[in-house]
């Protein structure tokens, strides 16, 4: 695994004026790719959720750091811990436990 080192990146914004045509169309067409791109993951997040049938209080995080995408069940307003393991999505929708407990009446 791959540690972090103590150097600082310094990041510095690009100036294209004095660079080739072929640099700036080449940064171009990679940004327009990317929105293409940023947009389809959108609705594929979206359509992954619907079908996980998760409810309301819920709803699924997506990761795509390394090889497929990988997802977690969240609280709808915060990240929550998901179990380990590669699940389908509606096997997750089936597996979740809600959290509401009843309460067994003493008598």
């Amino acid at each position: 695994m791959a540690t972090e080192t103590e150097t600082k990146l310094v990041w510095v914004p690009i100036d294209f004026n004095n660079s080739s045509d072929e640099a700036v169309d080449a940064f171009t067409a990679a940004k327009e790719a990317y929105q293409v791109y940023a947009k389809l993951k959108g609705v594929a997040e979206q359509l992954a959720i619907d079908e996980a049938g998760l409810p309301a209080t819920h709803t699924l995080r997506f990761a795509y750091r390394h090889g497929p995408p990988v997802a977690a069940v969240v609280l709808a307003d915060g990240p929550k811990k998901a179990r380990k393991g590669s699940m389908t999505l509606a096997d997750i929708g089936k597996a979740f436990v809600s959290e509401t407990r009843l309460i067994k009446r003493v008598a």
